[in-house]
């Protein structure tokens, strides 16, 4: 019996479209959005072209530190390298036309002080309101040790202010790129799982009489409650961890998203955070006595709100920070920080903390739906 009940309950959600699109059709929607108009952002690999102008006046010809610093900046005609600058020597005039016509991002004049002159912000213009700040700096810093010290630039003052020297080593704990559009990816799977939700309401609402037909059915059956309870739960498990396979293929091998070497790992956390997000689903469903529609509302508000206090690095930092328990009792939290455990840990005592409390949470879940259900009674059917 329990057999026929998983086959047919298997049948019965696999032609449920609003379960479809909830579960499988709006995660690869969010992906494909995310693919197209994120990841040329957030890659580490993008090009950056800063086009700037340098006025061609007396003072720039007579600041010989400054105008070595812009040929070594590379993009004149007396430097070449592979730089992120595109930089021309014009004059004035020429300058202030190139920049009304959006021809350069912004240009220098160099006269008492050194000036920027801009028309718009963002990440061009930043890029070279730093550069020209760190110039800046450094030229002070000459001035003052050169009053304070005048031996000082004999000894290699000048050399080692030039030469940056990097005291970090950057080494990968994941044979993946670290970059930000992995990390948005694994915001999208832990969503992607309880969006299971919508099968264990789906389960819950057929299986009350006053409900569904088929919950009338059933409760008319002499089949226990827990049996029929279990055999729905699974097949709703089962439904649920296909599409997010098919997901997580897709997000692989259409959408190229380089997940590394832990595949296994994360396909184990999308199992145990299938069946949280089902049972999550029928919980709600089974306390909440209102009609489906007020059901649905409150899974969609729940579940938006665990994503946007994951989707964004500073905001999980936030929360874990300020007020871990919300993120501890947030179950897309658990599934996102069990993913990002994978991702920067070389350990795996902090995923398995994560499987842990979420398989704490499953029981307490499908436990409390039981305990609920179990004492449903029907004055008529």
């Amino acid at each position: 019996m329990f057999f026929h009940i998983f086959k047919y309950r298997l049948k019965s959600l696999s032609r449920n479209k609003a379960g479809i699109f909830w579960a499988f059709m709006l995660p690869i929607l969010l992906a494909t959005l995310f693919n197209f108009t994120l990841v040329n952002i957030l890659s580490p690999d993008k090009h950056i072209d800063v086009k700037v102008a340098v006025v061609d006046n007396e003072e720039f010809h007579n600041n010989q530190g400054f105008k070595s610093f812009i040929y070594s900046l590379g993009g004149s005609n007396e430097a070449e390298g592979n730089s992120i600058f595109n930089i021309s020597i014009t004059p004035l005039q020429k300058a202030e036309e190139m920049l009304e016509n959006d021809e350069i991002d912004g240009y220098v004049k160099v006269a008492e002080d050194i000036k920027l002159i801009v028309n718009d912000s963002g990440l061009n213009q930043s890029i070279i309101k730093a550069v020209l700040e760190d110039y800046i700096q450094i030229q002070s810093t000459v001035e003052t040790i050169a009053v304070q010290n005048p031996s000082a630039i004999d000894e290699g003052l000048i050399e080692s202010l030039a030469n940056n020297v990097d005291y970090l080593k950057d080494r990968s704990l994941n044979e993946a790129n670290s970059d930000s559009v992995v990390l948005m990816f694994y915001s999208l799977i832990a969503m992607s799982c309880m969006y299971g939700a919508y099968w264990g309401l789906a389960v819950i609402n057929n299986s009350q009489a006053d409900l569904s037909a088929v919950g009338a059915r059933l409760n008319l059956s002499p089949i226990h409650k827990f049996k029929v309870f279990i055999a729905d739960t699974f097949a709703a498990w089962l439904v649920q961890f296909i599409f997010a396979l098919l997901q997580l293929l897709y997000y692989t091998f259409a959408l190229g998203v380089d997940f590394g070497y832990q595949v296994v790992f994360i396909i184990f956390t999308m199992l145990i955070g299938s069946i949280m997000g089902i049972t999550f689903g029928t919980f709600i469903g089974a306390i909440v006595k209102k009609s489906e529609d007020i059901k649905i509302a409150i899974l969609a508000s729940l579940i938006s709100v665990g994503y946007v206090l994951t989707v964004s690095a500073e905001v999980k930092y936030a929360v874990m920070t300020r007020l871990p328990v919300l993120g501890y009792i947030n179950p897309i939290n658990l599934i996102n920080d069990a993913l990002f455990s994978l991702y920067y840990f070389e350990g795996y005592s902090r995923f398995f903390i994560n499987i842990s409390i979420m398989l704490l949470f499953t029981v307490i879940f499908s436990g409390g739906t039981y305990l609920i259900v179990r004492r449903v009674r029907y004055v008529n059917i």
